[in-house]
């Protein structure tokens, strides 16, 4: 049942992306001032994913999307410090996980063909996140619900670290750590 919305979740996000041409081609090569009405410049959403391995979780795959302030300065598209909401879902072999946080002081990533799925490079968000284990998690009782923070660096590889502690579930953790290594955001 989890396993199921998890992925039902996934799709969905993936479904919602535009998939429109390089907004960035639309821009000058001068970068958008904050103060200056430059709509070419700006959307209300850009895509985040990623691949890693963690604890309890085992490998993961990652997407989520950032609405909000998200800028276009040449090739690099940026994301307003406190303007934006990360949305993000994390499936694995032994849990899933949906995360809402604000990317901190920024989110830089490096445009493609068609932005949505531009090279992230740089960021870091505090988040909240909801962990749902299942199968056989490292250090983590199965099917057991843990709410908690949890906060991800980003410098090209990609760090997590979180502490949670159980909603539900008949496990007797009392606090749960997370972690995580891997790229993407």
């Amino acid at each position: 049942m989890v396993t199921r919305s998890a992925l039902g979740l996934l799709i969905a996000m993936s479904v919602a992306m535009p998939a429109s041409a390089d907004p960035a081609a639309a821009c000058s090569a001068e970068p958008c001032e904050p103060s200056q009405e430059c709509p070419s410049c700006r959307s209300r959403v850009t895509a985040t994913y990623g691949v890693g391995v963690g604890g309890p979780q085992g490998p993961y795959v990652s997407v989520g999307l950032v609405l909000g302030d998200v800028r276009y300065s040449g090739p690099l598209v940026g994301v307003g410090p406190g303007r934006s909401l990360l949305i993000q879902g994390d499936l694995a072999r032994d849990g899933g996980a949906i995360s809402v946080g604000t990317p901190l002081p920024f989110l830089i990533k490096l445009s493609r063909n068609w932005e949505p799925f531009g090279f992230p490079l740089v960021g870091l968000a505090p988040k909240a996140t909801l962990l749902r284990t299942w199968g056989s998690p490292n250090g983590a009782p199965p099917d057991q619900t843990f709410l908690g923070a949890s906060l991800e660096l980003l410098a090209v590889v990609h760090f997590r670290a979180g502490v949670l502690w159980p909603v539900s579930g008949t496990g007797r953790a009392r606090r749960l750590w997370t972690w995580g290594v891997g790229f993407g955001f």
